[in-house]
Order: C-alpha cells, then sequence, then structure tokens
C-alpha cells in the first residue's frame, strides 16, 4: 500500500498537470485578449528605452511616449507603402494563377483518367478555383474588423504600458519586505527589457539583411517584384523554421509562375535556403551569444505549441516569450539549474 507521503508527491504532480492543462486552455479560449496584451507588452519593453531618454531630456513621459510610437508608426507606414503597389498586383493575379492552377490538375487528371480507362468517374477538382477562392476572401473580408479593432487595443495598450509600467513596477517593488528581494526584481526587470531589446533588434537587422540578400538575388535573375519577396522572408523569417519553409514554397511556385521551368522552381528557393542556413547557423548565434542562443529542438517544439494554441501570431511571438522564460527561470532559480535545457550551449 503507498504510504502517506507517496500519495502527498502524487497528488502534487495530478494537481500540477491539471493546473498546466487548464492554463492551456484559457490561453485558447481567450487568445484574441491575452494575444493582444502579450504583443502591446513586448512593444512597451522594447520601445521604452527610447521613451526613458526623450524623459531625461525633460519631454514628459506622455509626450515621449506618443512620439516613440508615431516614429515606429511612420516607419511601418512607409515601408508597406512602399511595398503596396507590387502586392496589390500580386493579389489582382491570384484568381488568374487559382485558375491556372486547377486547368494544370484537371488536365492532369483527366490524362490519368483516360490512361487507366476510368471516363465514367466525376472530378472532384474541376471546381477548385470558386471552391477555394472565394472563401478565403469570405474569411478575409469578416477578420478585417476583428484585426483593425486588435490594432486599435494594442497601440492604446502600448501607450498605456509605456507611460505607467514604471508606476506599477515601482509599486511592485514597494511591496517587497526586504532589500534583497526588491533588488532581484530591479535586477529580473531589467535582464528581461535588456536582453528582449537586444533579442528584438539583432534579429530585426539581420532580418533586414537576409531580405536585401534575397532581393538582390532574385533580381540579378530577374525575378517581377524582387523587394517584395525580400521583405516577405525577412518577416516571415521572424519565425524560425517555419517562416522559411513557407517562404521557400512560395519562392518555388513564384519562380514556376514566371519562368514556367521546373528548375527555375528548384534553383530559387534552394539558394534562399543556402542563404537561410548561412544566417540561422553562423551569423546569429555569433550576434546574439550564448545567452540568447537557445537549443533549435526546444525552440521548434515551443512554436508549434504556441502555433496551436495562437496560430500565426503564437508562432510569431513565441521566441520572444522563451527569451523571456529562459531569463526568468536563471535569474529566479526557481527550477534551479534546468533553465541551461533551454540553452544551446556546449559543456565540456
Amino acid at each position: 500500500m503507498p504510504s502517506k507521503d507517496h500519495l502527498i508527491r502524487l497528488s502534487q504532480i495530478m494537481l500540477c498537470y491539471l493546473a498546466i492543462l487548464a492554463s492551456l486552455y484559457t490561453l485558447y479560449l481567450a487568445k484574441t485578449l491575452f494575444l493582444t496584451i502579450i504583443i502591446a507588452l513586448f512593444i512597451a519593453l522594447f520601445c521604452d528605452p527610447l521613451v526613458s531618454r526623450l524623459e531625461k531630456l525633460k519631454i514628459p513621459r506622455g509626450i515621449g511616449a506618443l512620439l516613440t510610437m508615431v516614429f515606429f508608426s511612420t516607419c511601418l507606414f512607409l515601408a508597406v507603402s512602399m511595398l503596396k503597389p507590387s502586392a496589390q498586383v500580386w493579389i489582382t493575379k491570384i484568381p488568374a494563377i487559382m485558375d491556372q492552377m486547377s486547368q494544370s490538375i484537371n488536365e492532369a487528371t483527366n490524362t490519368i483518367e483516360n490512361n487507366t480507362a476510368v471516363d465514367n468517374v466525376e472530378n472532384p477538382t474541376s471546381h477548385i478555383n470558386r471552391s477555394t477562392f472565394m472563401p478565403l476572401l469570405k474569411s478575409i473580408f469578416f477578420a478585417t474588423p476583428v484585426f483593425l479593432a486588435q490594432a486599435m487595443a494594442a497601440m492604446f495598450m502600448i501607450y498605456f504600458f509605456l507611460v505607467y509600467g514604471q508606476i506599477i513596477l515601482l509599486r511592485l517593488i514597494q511591496i517587497k519586505s526586504t532589500f534583497g528581494e526588491k533588488r532581484n526584481v530591479v535586477e529580473l526587470f531589467s535582464a528581461i527589457q535588456k536582453e528582449l531589446s537586444t533579442y528584438v533588434l539583432t534579429i530585426t537587422v539581420i532580418n533586414l539583411c537576409l531580405g536585401l540578400c534575397v532581393s538582390i538575388l532574385f533580381y540579378a535573375f530577374g525575378i517581377e517584384d524582387a523587394f517584395l519577396w525580400g521583405a516577405m522572408a525577412a518577416a516571415l523569417n521572424f519565425t524560425p523554421y517555419l517562416g522559411p519553409l513557407i517562404s521557400a514554397c512560395i519562392f518555388s511556385l513564384v519562380s514556376y509562375i514566371q519562368f514556367e521551368q521546373l528548375h527555375m522552381a528548384l534553383l530559387i528557393p534552394a539558394l534562399y535556403l543556402g542563404i537561410n542556413l548561412i544566417e540561422s547557423q553562423f551569423v546569429t548565434p555569433t550576434f546574439l551569444g550564448s545567452n540568447l542562443n537557445l537549443n533549435p529542438l526546444i525552440v521548434f517544439v515551443w512554436l508549434l505549441i504556441w502555433g496551436w494554441i495562437w496560430g500565426a501570431f503564437g508562432m510569431l511571438i513565441g521566441v520572444p516569450l522563451l527569451v523571456c522564460l529562459s531569463i526568468y527561470l536563471e535569474k529566479t532559480e526557481v527550477l534551479g539549474e534546468w533553465y541551461l535545457l533551454l540553452r544551446n550551449e556546449k559543456t565540456s
């Protein structure tokens, strides 16, 4: 018969598992709310040093936060405006591309049916262009108002985090009873802010350089809208492993549509994956250093989990979340040295 201590230990483990499952279920059901808050918090942490510098120049924190948000929003707007004409051209091409793909699939299916003498079977792909494209347009149409509402809510949250976030931090420090606890809170917040800002800034610069290299490569091969595809490669590269895979598939399709040659549809994505391999295996680990060099296996599983919970945005913010978790576990030592499992460091 199991002892009392064993039963207590078993019940604690079961409660821990139930708490994890309940948390995942809550995050999944309330993803609209939690996703908006976390994205706003990450952006506020990244912009806070600039707002603090403006505050040292005697600019009120509210005005400094507003100026910072206007600056980054203007940069984003200008970037989108530069790429908008090329993107609109490809958006108008989507119906024709769907028709062409549908026709090719139909021809290939009919050829197979004729060769196998099965003429009485209905072709299931005869209406692929209408049955797939129209639902896609409807989903985009109905999702746009929700996205705009979330964007507006995120903007307000970013502003309030920048203006009143430090007050909450000061109140949290005051709650702690001992000087050591107060110092730990300050060090933890400073470490998360510093490492997260370093990570986001470094990854952004690396991805921009990657997008520029892709644009130059595509331009050299004569691919239309080379800078649009370079920008897309830079944006998708914020999601490790899965983002480059999606980019490679899109580049293969674009190359085949333009050149109508199989070897070009294989060569272009292969060259892109070669550039991405150099970036992911050599450039990024060199500039991030050991503290932010996370284990690829842990990152991949982590992205799958957050992708399942929050979709594409979950995969986008998955790595920053993992960076914050790694720093928290290291600074608080709540799990001892288990945080080393997240790192990609080689021990002797």
